[in-house]
């Protein structure tokens, strides 16, 4: 199982080792993360039920929660240049016991990363248990060890995406920056797991898909998406475009830099030519000269049946709804 770590206002002081006793989570959410834990260590002790636990840090990266700090950041900075990246706390300050800090530092952990963590953890066998025991539940951290801001993700977003004017600005909030990093050691002597994708090249990866989503059909360029982007991408590579619209490269929905190409491409000059008259044109499955052969042709013509409205006086129908130029 899984969850996210939250309890920055425990005794057990950062970096967070995972055999360090949490008894004051910072929120109600913290608390019911902390519940897991508990569960999972009860059906230890009274059924024996084995059980591995990640603790993730701050996930960032695409298809991240709207509302999050991160994803509402990049969203700002791929849209106008005259928006602030870095969200105004001061204005729920007075309005929150607890307000956010962009001075508050976080372990960020990239989304790839942390699928890297849970697949190692799947794998993990732990040690045979002596006789008449079962083996130990764990807890495991999932993190890069490092510490950054708000403020530092804000200045990392504004060399790709530059203001207008200065938008990293001072934030006057009476209280206290927390602190909240990994230990990695457990993670790393039993998973072998260890964070590949650093801070800037994460936040570039998670602003081009941004990006890539705010522009889909293209009509604006950017150099992070030959880099990062969609474009980077093979036109048949899933995994890499991430879910992204391509379509033919005739389609008029198409992205020039980013389109499948089809084996109507080559004549679609010629048949552009040929009904360049007609007021209306309908492409079949068949290339053939005979309409015959078409999957429609033996069903009956009536008005319901045209497969195509809107031609003119020179367009006839045969053979079941095929509308043909004269």
């Amino acid at each position: 199982y899984d969850h996210l770590h939250n309890t920055e206002h425990s005794p057990n002081q950062p970096p967070f080792q995972e055999d360090k006793p949490i008894t004051t989570p910072s929120s109600l959410r913290g608390a019911s993360k902390l519940i897991d834990e508990i569960l999972a260590f009860a059906y230890q002790d009274m059924h024996s039920i084995y059980s591995l636990g990640l603790r993730f840090f701050s996930v960032y990266g695409p298809w991240g929660l709207p509302g999050t700090h991160i994803f509402e950041m990049a969203e700002r900075a791929v849209s106008d240049p005259q928006n602030k990246i870095l969200p105004d706390f001061t204005k729920i300050a007075d309005t929150v016991t607890d307000p956010p800090s962009i001075y508050d530092s976080r372990d960020y952990v990239y989304i790839d990363d942390a699928i890297d963590a849970i697949l190692m953890g799947m794998q993990y066998r732990p040690p045979p248990p002596g006789p008449r025991k079962s083996s130990q539940s764990l807890i495991i951290n999932v993190g890069t060890g490092v510490a950054s801001t708000l403020q530092d993700i804000g200045a990392q977003m504004e060399k790709h995406f530059p203001r207008s004017h200065p938008s990293i600005e001072e934030q006057q909030i009476d209280k206290t920056p927390t602190l909240s990093t990994a230990s990695n050691e457990r993670a790393e002597d039993l998973l072998g797991f260890k964070a590949r994708v650093t801070l800037e090249e994460g936040l570039a990866k998670t602003m081009a898909w941004h990006f890539d989503r705010a522009f889909p059909y293209g009509g604006r360029s950017h150099p992070i998406q030959s880099s990062h982007g969609n474009d980077s991408c093979h036109p048949h590579d899933r995994e890499c475009l991430h879910g992204a619209p391509v379509f033919p490269c005739e389609s008029e929905c198409a992205n020039e830099n980013q389109c499948v190409r089809s084996y109507y491409e080559p004549v679609i000059d010629l048949t552009r030519s040929i009904t360049k008259q007609c007021s209306a044109v309908l492409y079949t499955v068949s290339l053939g000269q005979s309409v015959t052969n078409i999957p429609s042709g033996s069903i009956a013509v009536s008005p319901l049946s045209i497969s195509h409205v809107g031609g003119s006086d020179n367009t006839n129908i045969d053979n079941g709804g095929a509308a043909r130029p004269h």
